[in-house]
């Protein structure tokens, strides 16, 4: 165990602080995280579950770090009488930045539109048209009113999505919490911290991925070969077999990624709280 005093972490710390946590309580997080994959099966309350499991890891995560960890009943009675919460939270989450990207979608090609009018137009200006067979990156012209559209609305969600990564937290932790004040608080407490977080989420993307690459890759063709020569027997639909495949290689991935992202976001819940409330907290990581 190693414990350092207060202090904001550094990107890079709070990265391997969660690696750290990570693979010291890899065992418990991703039993929990296998359990959480199985309710999805369950419809409406199987996915309220996940994400009570999901917010569990957290909570627990948090524990560790301030040197005050709970049992793993003590963690569940206080996170699952919030699931209903977290499963609507977990919705507004996911459609909010969607919303707002669509939005931006609007409002971008409205003012490239105009833009494009008014040089074409009213100034009189000699544009080439943009093209009619639906390539929008067909000229120069629609290139350059579409490339910004493009690349603003793909980063639209995570720009948003980065001010509401720490939501579940704010609402399992805090007293008297519900989904619409967890993400005024979470919206609050990330104040100017926008492109740090967006930092945090894709270095962290960086390390997952190449992950999921090698569940998909390496451990699919080897359940791919499984199914084949043995579950071609039981399952002729070969369609079938591609879906149970699929979903034993999401629920393999889910298991090892999802811990280590719910960890990363108890990580920066803890250097958010230092940072914005000063609190007497200390750094406690087990090795």
């Amino acid at each position: 165990m190693s414990q350092n005093p207060l202090q904001p972490l550094t990107i890079g710390n709070v990265v391997n602080v969660g690696l750290k946590v990570y693979r010291a309580n890899f065992k418990l997080y991703s039993q929990l995280a296998l359990t959480a994959h199985l309710w999805l099966f369950v419809p409406i309350y199987g996915w309220a579950k996940f994400y009570g499991i999901a917010a569990l890891i957290s909570r627990l995560a948090f524990g560790n770090l301030i040197s005050q960890p709970e049992s793993i009943n003590t963690a569940k009675t206080q996170t699952y009488r919030r699931m209903w919460s977290l499963l609507s939270l977990g919705i507004l989450v996911f459609i909010m930045p969607l919303i707002i990207a669509c939005l931006w979608l609007i409002l971008f090609s409205l003012t490239f539109g105009i833009i494009y009018a008014i040089l074409t137009v009213i100034l009189g200006i000699n544009l080439p048209p943009l093209p009619k067979d639906g390539n929008v990156f067909g000229s120069w012209v629609s290139t350059a009113i579409f490339l910004p559209i493009a690349i603003a609305v793909y980063l639209s969600p995570l720009w948003h999505y980065s001010r509401l990564f720490i939501t579940d937290l704010t609402l399992v932790m805090e007293d008297n919490s519900n989904p619409f004040k967890a993400i005024k608080q979470s919206w609050e407490l990330t104040k100017g911290l926008r492109m740090r977080l967006i930092t945090i989420i894709l270095i962290s993307f960086s390390i997952t991925f190449p992950i999921w690459i090698i569940v998909w890759r390496v451990f699919g063709e080897i359940v791919r070969l499984l199914s084949y020569n043995f579950l071609r027997y039981i399952i002729d639909d070969i369609s079938i077999r591609a879906a149970l495949v699929t979903i034993v290689l999401t629920i393999v991935t889910g298991v090892i990624i999802m811990p280590f992202w719910q960890t990363i976001k108890a990580v920066v819940y803890y250097d958010i709280r230092c940072r914005r409330e000063s609190l007497d907290l200390q750094l406690r990581v087990k090795e």
